[in-house]
């Protein structure tokens, strides 16, 4: 025991080795020497296991109570064949991506390739039918208001007053606190429709503005006449002219003027104080 090493797997008590890129087949055997009987009696088996890098640390313990572990974990990085997805294509025959939605991909750390079910899909991509698509609708949240399940995808929407994309592991929906100020612009929000509808309300209230305005000053220009005629006695004016106590002139043209003048005659001038005044 004085010559075994806690935690090290160096060749005395335990030994360790990697696992190949590439490698095919793996078979281990374990044997002690003189068919172990030289051995302690603490220690009568011998264990070989394939197990995961990280997983496994040596112990001295592990010389007594080995036969009492039962799980030892083991990943496998492995691909079809040795040929790229290219060249298996060619051969349906021996084509392994077999499922209808699924899809083949080049290994990235050596030759050959894998299958992988294509995104929206779930189950076995090396089976014919293994592929199935998978129904995000069952999965959608209880504020969801409509759902529609389609090959590689799904469309949730939330009912109003809420919004997210109504999927349990997405976002969700979420009431909106305050719809007023939060509501978002869905997809129906066109910027030209918008932008025309704008400069048309534009539009409408500068006419809207210009008339009321012409419409006050008018107001405004009737009134000032009402008050002018109103100083200068156009009130009396207006009740005796419908008395009918004035007499209303008579404008003649200068010919009616000459003729009924005598030619503007000297014997018909009646007086020259501001000007010629001449009887007819």
């Amino acid at each position: 025991m004085e010559s075994v090493t806690n935690w090290s797997c160096v060749g005395i008590g335990c030994c360790q080795t990697m696992i190949p890129i590439e490698m095919r087949n793996f078979g281990a055997a374990v044997g002690g020497l003189n068919n172990h009987s030289t051995v302690n009696s603490f220690n009568p088996c011998n264990f070989a296991f394939l197990v995961e890098e990280e997983f496994y640390n040596f112990s001295i313990a592990n010389l007594i109570d080995m036969q009492n572990k039962q799980d030892m974990p083991m990943v496998l990085d492995w691909t079809v064949g040795n040929i790229t997805c290219q060249e298996a294509q060619k051969d349906l025959t021996t084509y392994a991506c077999e499922a209808a939605n699924s899809e083949c991909l080049d290994s990235n750390n050596g030759p050959g390739y894998r299958c992988r079910y294509k995104t929206g899909f779930q189950g076995n991509a090396y089976l014919v039918d293994g592929c199935q698509d998978i129904d995000e609708c069952k999965a959608s949240n209880p504020y969801s208001g409509k759902c529609n399940n389609f090959p590689r995808g799904v469309f949730c929407s939330c009912p109003e007053g809420f919004e997210g994309d109504g999927m349990v592991n997405g976002t969700g929906c979420h009431r909106i606190i305050n719809q007023g100020s939060i509501r978002k612009f869905r997809t129906v929000f066109k910027p030209d429709k918008f932008y025309a509808g704008l400069s048309m309300s534009l539009l409408l209230i500068i006419i809207a503005g210009c008339w009321i305005y012409w419409g006050v000053q008018k107001r405004k220009l009737i009134k000032l006449k009402e008050k002018f005629f109103q100083q200068n006695g156009g009130l009396m004016l207006q009740q005796k002219l419908s008395n009918g106590s004035i007499e209303t002139a008579k404008i003649y043209t200068a010919e009616e003027l000459k003729n009924a003048t005598n030619n503007y005659h000297e014997s018909r001038v009646l007086c020259w104080n501001i000007g010629r005044i001449q009887q007819a």
